[in-house]
């Protein structure tokens, strides 16, 4: 009632609901809503750690309340087919009230395109991991391939920003611990490591979308990550980096970037289509007018 009276106050038309379950499941709102999520309940459970412990009933009561939010939904969200996917399979959707659009990279400013597309140093290959959850990001699995690529008398160079993992020190690994990038100068120091290296490498064992991967395209910076979950909503193998299968090793990563790295043709084509990527999909303004087209059809 509460809810109904705000929204009464507010002269609304319709709702825009991000990660809004329990309130959409609730007593009828009184006017038309568009759901708005990266994944669906039926996607967490047992998919990231915290869900995988739930009790018989919270997982009933979850997958219900989410089956009832998008069902009265005019319209379900998602940045990825993943989550789309979930939503008719496992919530009772009708693929015609299901809608796909990308999300785009949370920066304030972006980088022009030369600045994205311009050179980097050749001397050393230089990866960035960029993440404040380690081990679900599947930090492990960066530091078993930069074993692989020094094995293989590659000189590679990594920067592991955002966390401070349990690892010895070493000289050809940085660590900056977390940088917030609601700051200006945070920002700044994401884009400035963006623009400096080779490769984005965040291989996570469970990821919903990955905006990480968007903000590097906007840098022209290539990414390899592990295809899990709605990763290929926000990487496009082949287009802004490649994903390789989730059962992919240290050998079969490093085998990648060493082919790329060593292709420079190759390497200058896929940041181009990475940048191309952003500019023309993978960016806030193409999501707010593929949403303002949604909101039209919904108030026609």
């Amino acid at each position: 009632p509460l809810v109904k009276e705000r929204l009464r106050r507010a002269h609304a038309d319709l709702v825009i609901a991000p990660a809004a379950t329990a309130l959409l499941a609730g007593p009828d709102l009184g006017m038309p809503f568009i759901f708005l999520s990266d994944t669906t309940s039926a996607n967490m459970l047992d998919y990231y750690e915290s869900y995988a412990d739930l009790s018989s009933w919270s997982k009933r009561q979850s997958l219900r309340n989410e089956s009832a939010a998008i069902q009265r939904s005019a319209f379900a969200v998602f940045p990825s087919d993943w989550a789309a996917a979930s939503a008719v399979r496992d919530h009772g959707a009708r693929p015609e009230q299901v809608a796909v659009v990308p999300f785009g990279a949370n920066f304030k400013s972006i980088p022009s395109a030369a600045e994205a597309l311009g050179e980097r140093p050749l001397g050393e290959l230089r990866l960035l991991f960029l993440g404040v959850d380690w081990e679900r990001k599947g930090g492990p699995l960066v530091l078993e391939t930069v074993k692989q690529l020094r094995s293989a008398g590659v000189p590679v160079r990594l920067t592991i920003a955002g966390v401070v993992p349990p690892i010895e020190a070493s000289e050809h690994i940085d660590v900056i611990p977390f940088i917030d990038k609601n700051t200006s100068d945070g920002e700044r120091r994401i884009q400035a490591l963006m623009l400096s290296h080779h490769f984005l490498f965040v291989p996570a064992r469970a990821e919903c979308y990955g905006i990480v991967f968007c903000e590097a395209a906007a840098c022209g910076l290539p990414s390899i990550a592990r295809l899990t979950g709605g990763v290929a909503g926000a990487l496009v193998d082949s287009v802004n980096g490649r994903l390789l299968p989730p059962d992919a090793g240290a050998a079969d990563y490093a085998e990648v970037m060493c082919s790329l790295w060593a292709n420079q043709g190759e390497y200058s084509a896929l940041q181009r289509s990475a940048r191309r990527l952003f500019e023309t999909t993978h960016n806030w303004k193409h999501w707010g007018d593929r949403m303002e087209a949604l909101i039209a059809s919904v108030l026609r």
